[in-house]
């Protein structure tokens, strides 16, 4: 068994069930522990580290889990011992050689003159170093303040576009920013620290659709973004610089800074990004198959398709004619046992866009997702590439 499934072996059905929740995986039947731990182990999003760290377990809990499984026990930092668990290497402490006491002198004399002896320098104490998985909670709380300085210009079903335009170009510019031959294009002048610049000036809504959302989307060929300079829907005057300065003031948070801080076999953008969209959803009282398929009836949708067990390939295709936000695509993509070719086509402009940018935040930079009728205008048919 893979050391992942080992561990999971050693928790107990409560911290199973707990971690399961955490990373909302579906389940077979809650009341068996080989479920839960079958969900948990088939999870590409739910890293071993990731699991341990959410748990929060004691420091004596995750020792005796190391002496059930015949690992080293030592230790007291507990990101050490989470480290040794997920098989990873983690740092060594350097213990200090200890200096011996100093021998009295007469009073006036001078130290005498000494050389230290070859190997007992006395390094410094080095603490290991440690990489904390964000937690979800945290991520979704931060995100979700955002929505509040929109509420009542307009209803969850529009201004959800707005933060999840938002959630993208803090992620697009925390990971390719500056980054040569990079797979998403982040043009000078048009990352988030440019968008930081403009908080507090009289025409922030005009320059953010000048100078960060159209270099973004002609470099990317992306389409469909909000207007951040629409008065209906985000005020006039101070009313308007107010509310777009507070809501990149939320981006700004230190946890949501992810170039550095993400879990390791965690999509924790694609998660929060699917969070948001159910959340809308809810708050704007329309159909959530308008926008966003649940990501449990996705999951077994792409099972059954069996494409995990299929001889797959970078030419193997995955279409859907009417792909709302992405959801079944990506789910079907990440079943497979390699790389495959996604095309989509969605109806709703708006909707269509989310799913460009869905793909992007999952990995999937190279998605082709057109918009438009599937039924009148099909852009997608047999050997056909997708040109209108």
């Amino acid at each position: 068994m893979s050391r992942k499934r080992d561990v999971l072996e050693e928790l107990k059905p409560d911290e199973l069930r707990v971690a399961v929740d955490r990373f909302e995986l579906p389940v077979v039947d809650r009341r068996v522990k080989g479920d839960l731990v079958e969900a948990l182990a088939s999870s590409r999003k739910a890293g071993l580290t990731a699991i341990l760290m959410d748990l929060d377990l004691s420091r004596d809990r995750l020792k005796e889990i190391c002496r059930a499984l015949g690992l080293d026990d030592s230790g007291r930092e507990k990101a050490v011992i989470i480290a040794r668990l997920a098989g990873e290497t983690p740092a060594t402490p350097v213990v200090a050689v200890a200096a011996p006491p100093p021998r009295k002198r007469s009073p006036g004399s001078e130290p005498a003159a000494t050389k230290e002896p070859a190997g007992l320098s006395q390094p410094r104490v080095s603490q290991p170093r440690r990489t904390m998985a964000l937690k979800k909670s945290e991520l979704y709380s931060s995100i979700w303040q955002s929505c509040d300085e929109l509420r009542g210009g307009m209803d969850a079903s529009q201004y959800k576009d707005y933060v999840l335009v938002l959630l993208f170009i803090k992620y697009v510019s925390d990971k390719y920013a500056g980054r040569p031959f990079a797979e998403i294009i982040v043009p000078p002048g048009a990352s988030f620290k440019d968008m930081v610049a403009l908080k507090g000036t009289s025409d922030i809504g005009d320059q953010i659709n000048k100078k960060i959302i159209a270099p973004l989307a002609n470099a990317n060929k992306l389409s469909d973004f909000p207007d951040f300079d629409d008065a209906a829907k985000l005020g006039t005057g101070k009313e308007k610089v107010d509310r777009l300065t507070n809501l990149i003031a939320i981006f700004e948070n230190p946890a949501l800074d992810f170039s550095k801080n993400r879990a390791d076999g965690d999509d924790i953008l694609g998660d929060a990004y699917e969070y948001l969209m159910r959340h809308f959803a809810t708050e704007s009282g329309k159909s959530k198959g308008q926008f966003y398929t649940p990501a449990e009836v996705s999951r077994i949708m792409a099972k059954i398709l069996g494409i995990r067990t299929a001889q797959t390939s970078p030419s193997t295709t995955v279409y859907d004619p009417t792909c709302g936000s992405g959801s079944l695509l990506l789910k079907v993509a990440d079943e497979a046992a390699t790389g495959v070719t996604i095309y989509g086509q969605e109806k709703d402009a708006a909707t269509s866009g989310l799913a460009r940018m869905n793909m992007i935040l999952h990995g999937y930079p190279t998605a082709d997702i057109r918009q438009g009728n599937t039924l009148a205008y099909p852009f997608f048919k047999e050997k056909n590439s997708g040109s209108s």
